[in-house]
């Protein structure tokens, strides 16, 4: 399976962190890699800019969950 798109981890991401504890964004990385069963090239795809395109995609989903104040 190829990463999701940023908007398709949104709900895996509010499932997650709906237990009310504290959880740092590597917790989410892993979360998020385990849940949609992504493999371990998957996981180590880079972006042409370099950066890791499951990390970038993570990201920008909590930071549209935070703008949206749903996290």
């Amino acid at each position: 399976m190829a990463v999701p798109k940023f908007y398709e981890f949104f709900v895996s991401i509010l499932k997650f962190l709906s237990d009310g504890r504290e959880h740092n964004i590597k917790d989410i990385y892993a979360f998020c890699a385990k849940n949609f069963n992504l493999s371990d090239n998957d996981i180590k795809t880079v972006l042409q800019s370099g950066a890791n395109m499951l990390r970038t995609r993570v990201s920008w989903a909590c930071s549209y969950l935070m703008k949206a104040e749903l996290i």
